[in-house]
C-alpha cells in the first residue's frame, strides 16, 4: 500500500565502551543494540536489559541513578555488541549470491554449525 515506507535492516556497531545515555536518561531494547535478524536476538536482548536495567536501579540509591544507567549500559553493550557482530557476518554470509560459494557455504553450515556458537 501506499502509506507503507521501506527501510534497510541495520544494526549499531557500538564498542562496549561507548556511553549511550545522559545523566538520568538511557537507552534499552534496539535503541542501545540494534542489530539485524539473522540470528534471532533482539527480542532475547531486550528481554535480558528489563532484567539487567531491574537490577542496576535496584541496586543504587535514587541520587546514584545515573551511575547506575551508566553501569546498565556498560554491561549491556558487552554483552550485546558480540551478538550484533555475529549476526550481520551471519547475514552478509547468507545473502552471498555465487553458486559455488553458496554450495560450499551451505555444506559447512550443516555439517559444522552449533547453534550455542552464536550465543
Amino acid at each position: 500500500p501506499e502509506s507503507m515506507i521501506a527501510a534497510p535492516i541495520s544494526d549499531r556497531w557500538l564498542a562496549p565502551f561507548n556511553q549511550v545515555g545522559v545523566g538520568n536518561v538511557t537507552c534499552c531494547g534496539d535503541a542501545l543494540h540494534l542489530m539485524t535478524p539473522n540470528l534471532g536476538q533482539g527480542g532475547c536482548c531486550a528481554i535480558e536489559d528489563s532484567i539487567i536495567l531491574a537490577n542496576r536501579i535496584s541496586s543504587y540509591s535514587e541520587t546514584q541513578m545515573s551511575e547506575a544507567f551508566r553501569d546498565f549500559e556498560k554491561v549491556r553493550l558487552q554483552r550485546c555488541f558480540p551478538l550484533t557482530v555475529r549476526a550481520n557476518v551471519m547475514g552478509q554470509l547468507l545473502q552471498i549470491d555465487n553458486p559455488v560459494v553458496c554450495t560450499l557455504r551451505d555444506a559447512v553450515v550443516e555439517n559444522a554449525y552449533d547453534p550455542s556458537h552464536f550465543l
